[in-house]
């Protein structure tokens, strides 16, 4: 080492034994997260009043979120970098609530689509690639769908972007909420680092059933921590129905969609708690 970094790296080494024999309470930690949590609430709903709505989840299954996010693969999560709990960014819950007002624009009938469709327009925004081609080709030489094929009610020469008439806000803890380690197990490594017929040849498909399982970890938030959602008239919309549909498909996502990764495992489900808001507001 050069004697210029020598102090450099030795000063650092003993900041970090230091930091390494800190602890916090964990009681009090919790308590200080949620009392952040409740106060922002109550600031919320008194400075926005009938422009906010808030509603309440409880998670029934492990939530991964952010998962993708890290120097490791398949091992980040959302962490508030001045209180450390885990939170749900602004544009996961605008994604989902996006994808459940899709799912009912689709199922809607000719009746009311094009209405609805103005809705989803007016909540979530757009851009001009939005009006592009909306659905690939099945199969090779089939011409895919265009906006316009599925929605005849576009007007495709004057495509536009406009920003959306709701905030969506990043969702917080208001009780505690534990960060647990979850596993995945990577199955038969060496059947999957070769091809099939090098593995045979090495005489590797016998042992396959011998080979111990290789678990890889990765941090969750555990079931039964409740989330506030926030959402917010921006301004440039004032009817309550706006914000009464945006609303409805926050309720659809978080409970027959699911939030965050690994969904179709059971992840990522919440249930709606009104009396937790109830109760949040009058104290």
């Amino acid at each position: 080492v050069e004697p210029e970094n020598r102090d450099r790296l030795n000063a650092e080494a003993r900041i970090a034994e230091i930091l390494a024999n800190v602890k916090w309470d964990g009681k009090e930690l919790q308590s200080l997260r949620a009392r952040y949590t409740q106060q922002f609430l109550g600031l919320f709903h008194k400075a926005y009043g009938n422009r906010a709505v808030v509603t309440i989840g409880q998670l029934e299954g492990r939530l991964a979120i952010n998962l993708a996010d890290s120097l490791i693969q398949n091992a980040g999560i959302c962490l508030d970098r001045i209180f450390g709990s885990p939170f749900i960014p602004g544009s996961a819950v605008k994604g989902v609530c996006r994808h459940a007002a899709l799912s009912e624009l689709k199922a809607s009938n000719s009746a009311v689509r094009k209405e609805l469709f103005d809705l989803v327009i007016r909540v979530f925004g757009c851009a001009k690639n939005d009006f592009e081609a909306a659905k690939p080709p099945r199969k090779l030489g089939e011409k895919g769908k265009s906006a316009g094929d599925l929605f005849p009610f576009l007007d495709l020469t004057n495509p536009k972007d406009q920003k959306g008439a709701i905030a969506f806000l990043p969702a917080y803890p208001v009780n505690e909420a534990r960060l647990v380690v979850d596993l995945t197990n990577v199955h038969y490594r060496l059947y999957y680092s070769g091809d099939k017929k090098r593995n045979i040849a090495a005489g590797l498909e016998t042992s396959l059933k011998e080979e111990n399982l290789q678990p890889n970890p990765f941090p969750t938030v555990e079931t039964g921590a409740q989330f506030a959602f926030c959402l917010l008239l921006n301004g440039m919309e004032t009817r309550p129905e706006v914000l009464a549909a945006a609303k409805r498909w926050l309720d659809v996502a978080l409970t027959e969609h699911g939030l965050g990764a690994k969904t179709a495992a059971g992840y990522g489900w919440f249930s709606l708690k009104l009396e937790v808001l109830d109760k949040l507001l009058n104290e």
